[in-house]
């Protein structure tokens, strides 16, 4: 049989064609063996065609020839010159374009082929004909029948003899080839699709499964890497679910690379895809979206790609991404819509494994939640069993903590024990254990009652320290086998445990433990969470109970408290008591000082200073101690502010004129938040320490110089009265040599200290205390020396020695003589004084007295009473104040009036004074003073101040007269006129009367509350001294231009009416003596409440005045009367051109 011709071939295949109307319905045996006809035909007909081109080359022949031999063949033949013009052509040629040959030939036929590929196709010319390179093109084309076919058209160079370049082109009709590659291109993915179909149509088939069986057929099929991609609607994370490549190596890259990668939705070329639900294609991959592949691995660098999203119903559920990688053909144009379809069959599978799924989980989450609701609902019944237990308030804690302690060991199957943390001690203590099983149990609480818990010790001590709870699912074979080395019984061993911490609303209180037993199955997580869960419940109502047990605790504590509160007010009250009475006894000087350096307490000791310390409160230091004190203070005073202890030594010059030494501590002062307030003053006389030191310092400087140089006998013996050194004075002294002392002992020279009277000398003698006697000692020549010895008992290295001192008596009696001599020069004084002196007991009698009066001799008053001199009236009144005197050493002074020698009239001023011997009262003293002259002048004051008033009431009745008199006058004449003018009629000059009458009535209106302001200003009366001295002090200035200043402190309260009246008028009168007499530019005025004084202060930097010169006058004179009648204190310092100073201090106990 012979083959058949390529054109039979041809129109076999256009026969079938026809007849079935789709190609797709050959049969892949017939398709198979027309393309494999087609392949044989095609390599013949090119042979026959490279023969005849040669035999053209070679042959010397006509144009005819080679026309006989193209118009044969039956493929287009056609050649062009280097312009692109034919100058030769076959008949097929002209066939398939319609055309003569005469048309064809000499024309490039550009204007057949479509304008945008006109440059291209004479492009493609030029090249063959430029590099010899052959050229096969497919193409499309309409011949002139109207058909359009795919046609393959080959293009070579052929050079002649003479060089001329042509290009031969022959074209070939591959139309049925094309279609039955197609054809075998559609069996393939119909192949595809079945193997496809039967991956996604498996039934109860995993659909992770079947997606990646899927991936690796669709990978397989196009020769790519493929993956399909599912997101995760509740995360948005998007997954790879299937990912598959032919090469395993390359697999595994990839698998790695989308491991090591989390993708949300959005992000990235996939995360894009599902976000936008449009797909991307890329089917030249950009070079710079190859980089980063290729710096992982060249072997997965992307060529061509298409990522399709695959749709839901409700929207995108993932992509299915088809990648070739370099080295691979990019994708075709069939291929990729094979992709997009294929999209839809796996949209379809996917949306359906997911609700399959979707599905399934939901019934195993239903099945799961009936099971957890049978689970929560005995879970809730344990719970409010144990809630009834715990809540349980007819039993104590301990009963109740038991009781929950079974429930919950019962219902877990464990050992269940409760910790809770002792208030006193902080150690752990079981409250509660149980197991089911009673000798498990006991062992259990045996184990405990050996063991013993702190805070941070052990592991139940770690859980109450940190608060985080301990869960072993399992202990470890090594603890297993170590515990089992510790002997520990088998019936207790735990295999799992979990401690959890019971908190409190302030910290951690107890554990709650669980623990499942070696033979028992491990705790689980579950369980965790139900234990964690009920340690929380239990809690409050364990707390609860713990804190009603402290309160109940604490109430009977508070009470306990309350009357030991009410015992120690008392025994505070007692002690503050006692120890103001001790502070006063201590002969140390103590105060409390405050931060602005006030004294705020004294004791009694401070009265040796000749300070009182009750009058001396709240005054400044510098005004009690003076300055150079204060000086040596200031060192200190801020050390101590700063909360310092301080320690430092002064001396002061006492008031009775004694040099005096000082150790003070100063303590600070603390409030309750511990801020500094003030600070104690401890000052402790160590004058005697001080000259003691001194004189220990000194001592054996003195000893020496003493037995060398000292005028007094010197002896040193020990107790057996051994003679063991003794001076040049004692061998004068008693006429012995060195020597023979020496040998002797000390009752040879005095025969006194003989037998029990010498022992009972040494018991009385104290070490480093002289005592002093006087005895007779015996000379060698037998004579007697009166001597006053000084013995002093000393111990070295633990020996006692006696020294002693003799001194002749008779220096002594000399001086005893002059000592009575000097006694009676000061009586001659004491006597001599103007004042009368005298010494009275307790019943008042006159013991002694330096002078009498009234004629009456000193005989004849010792032994009378005091009370004898007064009448009966006053004599009671003395009596009362005398007796309360000895009580309290409270002075006090009586005046009396007597008729002098020459019948006037002689005042005397009585002032009695207690001496206090031991605390107790010892005597009294009473000093009479003649007061008869300050008593004149006192009536001359007074006398002043009464003429003071007489010419204020004159001034006062010049105002009225020459003021008010002359305005009310002229009032009544322009009554009387404007009675006659009404009469008249004269409504106009009415008018202007009533005017200026009202002018005369406001007039004198304001000439009374002048006046009536002078004689008691309404400022004061309504405000108070503060504001009503402020105006004086404005008025000055208004009045006169002197700057006034005004300084007041502490002024808000209001005081007596004869404190202000007194005050204020002192005010007037100092300021309006200013504007008449001082002559200055300032005046300075300061108002300041102390507590318990005023003081008032006017000062100013005029001209001054001679003080003793002004006191006569009238102003001034005033002044000291008003101050005077409200117990007050009045100085003045004045000198000519250097101002003035007033200071008041009015005390305020006048209220």
């Amino acid at each position: 049989m012979s083959k058949p011709t390529y054109e039979e071939l041809e129109k076999e295949i256009y026969n079938l064609k026809t007849q079935s109307g789709k190609v797709k319905n050959i049969t892949e045996d017939e398709a198979k063996r027309l393309l494999h006809e087609l392949r044989v035909r095609k390599k013949e007909l090119e042979m026959q065609n490279e023969e005849l081109l040669a035999a053209g080359n070679n042959a010397d022949t006509g144009e005819n020839y080679y026309d006989t031999i193209l118009n044969n063949m039956g493929d287009p033949v056609f050649v062009k010159d280097d312009q692109s013009r034919i100058v030769l052509a076959n008949d097929a040629f002209c066939k398939v374009f319609g055309r003569a040959k005469s048309e064809i030939i000499g024309k490039t036929l550009a204007e057949d082929v479509p304008l945008g590929e006109r440059d291209y196709f004479l492009k493609v010319d030029k090249q063959v004909i430029s590099t010899g390179k052959e050229s096969i093109i497919e193409e499309k084309l309409t011949v002139g029948s109207g058909e359009t076919r795919t046609i393959s058209t080959r293009k070579t160079r052929f050079t002649d003899k003479a060089g001329n370049k042509f290009l031969v082109g022959v074209i070939r009709d591959i139309t049925e080839l094309k279609q039955a590659e197609e054809l075998d291109r559609l069996n393939k993915y119909n192949e595809f699709l079945l193997r496809a179909a039967e991956v996604l149509s498996q039934p109860n088939r995993i659909y992770q499964v079947a997606l990646r069986e899927l991936a690796e057929n669709v990978s397989l099929y196009f020769g790519a890497v493929c993956d399909i991609s599912i997101l995760n609607q509740e995360t948005g994370i998007i997954i790879p679910q299937a990912i598959y490549h032919p090469d395993e190596e390359i697999r595994n890259i990839i698998l790695k690379l989308f491991e090591s990668r989390t993708v949300r939705r959005g992000e990235g070329l996939v995360g894009a895809v599902i976000e936008t639900g449009k797909e991307v294609l890329f089917k030249d991959v950009p070079e710079n979206m190859r980089v980063g592949p290729r710096s992982i691995d060249k072997r997965i660098v992307p060529i061509s790609m298409l990522y399709v999203p695959l749709h839901g119903s409700n929207g995108v559920l993932g992509s299915l991404n088809v990648t070739r990688l370099e080295g691979q053909k990019h994708f075709s144009a069939f291929q990729l819509d094979r992709i997009r379809r294929l999209s839809e069959y796996v949209s379809l599978f996917v949306e359906n494994g997911l609700l399959k799924e979707r599905e399934a989980i939901e019934t195993e989450r239903r099945v799961a939640a009936e099971k957890q609701l049978e689970q929560d609902k005995k879970w809730v019944e344990f719970k409010l069993s144990t809630s009834q237990i715990l809540a349980d308030v007819d039993s104590n804690l301990e009963e109740v903590l038991q009781g929950f302690a079974k429930q919950v060991a019962l219902f877990f199957d464990v050992v269940c024990d409760i910790q809770l943390i002792e208030e006193e001690t902080k150690e752990i203590i079981p409250a509660a254990i149980h197991h089911k099983d009673k000798l498990v149990r006991v062992k259990i609480k045996e184990h405990f009652s050996k063991t013993s818990f702190k805070i941070g010790e052990g592991m139940i001590g770690k859980v109450i320290a940190t608060g985080e709870e301990v869960f072993v699912p399992r202990l470890s074979d090594e603890i297993l086998s170590k515990t089992k080395e510790q002997q520990v019984d088998l019936d207790i061993l735990p295999s799992s445990f979990c401690y959890v911490p019971l908190r409190g609303h302030n910290n951690v209180f107890g554990t709650l433990n669980l623990t499942r037993l070696h033979d028992q199955n491990p705790l689980v997580e579950e369980d965790v969470f139900q234990i964690r869960d009920l340690a929380h419940h239990a809690s409050i109502f364990i707390e609860n109970r713990i804190l009603q047990n402290i309160q109940q605790r604490e109430i009977e504590l508070r009470k306990k408290a309350e009357k030991k509160l009410e015992r120690t007010t008392k025994v505070l009250a007692q002690i503050e008591a006692e120890t103001r009475m001790i502070l006063n006894a201590i002969p140390i000087y103590i105060s409390r000082i405050s931060k602005d350096l006030r004294y705020l307490f004294f004791n009694e000791a401070y009265r040796n200073r000749g300070i009182d310390p009750l009058a001396s409160e709240g005054k400044r230091v510098v005004d009690i101690v003076g300055q150079d004190v204060l000086n040596d203070l200031m060192v200190y005073v801020n050390d101590v502010l700063e909360g310092n202890l301080v320690n430092y030594e002064y001396h002061y010059t006492m008031n009775d004129g004694v040099h005096r030494y000082f150790n003070v501590v100063l303590a600070p002062e603390f409030d309750a938040d511990g801020v500094v307030t003030g600070f104690y003053s401890c000052s402790t006389d160590m004058t005697t320490k001080v000259l003691a030191e001194r004189e220990a310092k000194l001592t054996q400087d003195r000893l020496e110089s003493l037995s060398l140089n000292s005028g007094d006998a010197f002896f040193f013996h020990d107790v057996e009265q051994n003679i063991l050194d003794v001076n040049q004075e004692a061998t004068d002294m008693l006429g012995y040599s060195r020597h023979e002392l020496l040998t002797m002992t000390a009752n040879q020279i005095d025969p006194v200290w003989k037998g029990e009277l010498y022992q009972k000398f040494l018991k009385v003698l104290d070490v480093n205390r002289p005592q002093t006697f006087e005895t007779t000692v015996l000379r060698k020549d037998g004579g007697k020396v009166p001597v006053e010895v000084r013995f002093v008992k000393r111990v070295e290295d633990g020996q006692i020695y006696i020294q002693s001192l003799m001194r002749d008596r008779t220096e002594k009696k000399e001086q005893e003589e002059k000592l009575r001599h000097s006694e009676e020069r000061i009586r001659l004084v004491f006597e001599n004084v103007e004042d009368v002196i005298s010494v009275h007991d307790e019943e008042g009698i006159f013991e002694s007295v330096n002078k009498t009066t009234q004629g009456n001799t000193e005989t004849d008053v010792i032994g009378t009473s005091l009370y004898d001199i007064y009448d009966e009236k006053r004599a009671a009144e003395i009596r009362v104040k005398y007796e309360r005197l000895k009580k309290t050493g409270e002075s006090f002074e009586i005046e009396q009036a007597y008729a002098g020698p020459d019948g006037s009239t002689v005042l005397y001023l009585a002032k009695f004074v207690a001496i206090i011997h031991d605390g107790k009262f010892f005597k009294a003293i009473v000093i009479v003073r003649d007061v008869t002259a300050e008593r004149s002048k006192e009536l001359s004051v007074m006398n002043a101040v009464l003429q003071g008033q007489e010419q204020e009431r004159k001034r006062l009745g010049a105002e009225l007269h020459d003021g008010i008199g002359q305005v009310l006058s002229a009032i009544a004449l322009q009554v009387s006129q404007i009675r006659e003018e009404i009469l008249e009629e004269d409504v106009k000059t009415i008018i202007t009367d009533l005017t200026s009458l009202n002018q005369n009535l406001q007039e004198a209106i304001r000439e009374v509350r002048n006046i009536s302001h002078d004689l008691m200003p309404e400022v004061l009366e309504s405000f108070g001294l503060k504001e009503a001295i402020n105006q004086i002090c404005t008025n000055l200035q208004d009045r006169s231009g002197i700057n006034v200043m005004f300084n007041h402190v502490d002024l808000d309260k209001r005081y007596s009416q004869q404190i202000e009246v007194n005050v204020y008028r002192v005010a007037q009168e100092l300021l309006n003596n200013i504007q008449k007499h001082a002559s200055c530019s300032k005046v300075f005025v300061s108002l300041i409440d102390h507590g318990d004084s005023i003081n008032f202060t006017v000062e100013d930097d005029g001209v001054g005045f001679n003080i003793e010169e002004a006191s006569d006058g009238i102003g001034l004179s005033n002044v000291i009367s008003r101050i005077n009648s409200i117990s007050g204190q009045i100085d003045i310092e004045s000198s000519e051109n250097s101002g003035t100073l007033v200071n008041i201090d009015v005390p305020k106990r006048n209220e």
